[in-house]
């Protein structure tokens, strides 16, 4: 059985509590030095919805974006200028870089794969995990935990992230703001569950 660490995220702005929650489950990608950072993407069509939040978040705090064709297409549709890279596997068109041969090369610094349920994804999955693994680089494989991830990069949230207060202060007097209560549970980096409450 795998051991599941557990962390909890409070402030009166749920926004901030899940933050605090990401942090604390080492979740939240590293923030882009001036140059910025690189973020590679490649998700299921299924989750594709979602890639508006996931990249407008990456980009407002300074991320550059790699992706597989499909994603590429899809990010480069949003007004996102994008890297393609060939998928495991595959030959690349002269000049495109393969997709672990990028990771290896020390410029990815957040990889968000969500594969699709058939098995040559799956398995090409476990590739990238592994080589993301093995440069430290954080790779999220749920498009939820990746958009509350990107989301929680909010310059706006920065400065709040440390707003520390007894835990009776967090619980006010009747008809006042209650503070919201973010539990997030981690497996690896693969899997997060999370759930608000009002206290």
């Amino acid at each position: 059985m795998q051991s599941t660490g557990e962390v909890i995220g409070l402030h009166t702005d749920p926004r901030v509590a899940l933050a605090k929650a990401m942090q604390g489950a080492a979740l939240i990608p590293p923030r882009p030095g001036a140059d910025g950072a690189l973020a590679l993407i490649s998700v299921a069509d299924r989750d594709k919805t979602q890639l508006p939040r996931v990249a407008g978040a990456l980009a407002r705090a300074g991320y550059r974006f790699a992706a597989t064709a499909g994603t590429a297409t899809e990010l480069r549709e949003l007004g996102h200028e994008t890297q393609v890279v060939a998928k495991v596997g595959e030959r690349g068109s002269e000049g495109q870089v393969s997709i672990l041969d990028l990771i290896a090369g020390g410029s990815v610094r957040l990889v968000v794969n969500t594969p699709s349920p058939k098995s040559g994804p799956v398995r090409d999955a476990a590739e990238i995990r592994l080589a993301a693994t093995a440069e430290g680089i954080l790779c999220l494989t749920a498009i939820e935990t990746a958009v509350a991830a990107a989301e929680a990069l909010d310059p706006d949230l920065l400065g709040r992230l440390s707003e520390v207060r007894s835990l009776g202060d967090w619980v006010p007097e009747p008809g006042l703001p209650r503070a919201a209560i973010t539990f997030v549970s981690r497996g690896g980096t693969e899997r997060l569950t999370a759930s608000s409450i009002w206290s």
